[in-house]
């Protein structure tokens, strides 16, 4: 019988699909949270489905643009604590607070202001990610199966 109890060495050889398909999910999923958020507590006519659209336009732009990244980096180095994601959530949205300086709001305490929304939500970002893509997700974080993907 060729199981993974019975045969260690073929069940490190063989990683699942399953993990890389919670990632996908975390980066589809998380970046909806502000929009469905949005549209269930505001009460106006018209604003919520703008406001919705854009917040989803702006959490999949810093979701690809600066998770993506982290993503990868925390890979490499093995980071795959609670905490690390909630970090890496808050440096994108303080990164991404900084785009307000690029988009001709020249003056420092508009990104001042605009980090004080955004460093909160990458840090829920962050740990929601994390909850989705890496709890329990131990073909993900296992280093024998890394290395069997790798190849």
């Amino acid at each position: 019988m060729n199981t993974p109890l019975a045969n260690p060495v073929a069940a490190r050889q063989t990683p699942p699909a399953r993990p890389m398909a919670r990632v996908v999910a975390a980066f589809v999923l998380v970046p909806l949270v502000v929009p469905l958020l949005l549209l269930a507590t505001t009460d106006r006519e018209g604003v919520p489905a703008a406001a919705a659209v854009w917040s989803a336009v702006y959490a999949y732009g810093v979701t690809l643009g600066f998770g993506l990244p982290l993503l990868f980096v925390f890979r490499r180095n093995g980071w795959w604590r609670w905490w690390q994601f909630a970090l890496g959530g808050m440096v994108a949205g303080f990164a991404w607070s900084l785009t307000a300086l690029s988009n001709g709001w020249s003056h420092w305490s508009t990104a001042a202001f605009f980090s004080m929304y955004c460093i909160p939500l990458g840090l829920v970002h962050g740990l929601l990610f994390w909850l989705v893509a890496v709890w329990h997700n131990t073909g993900l974080t296992r280093r024998d199966a890394l290395d069997a993907g790798q190849r």
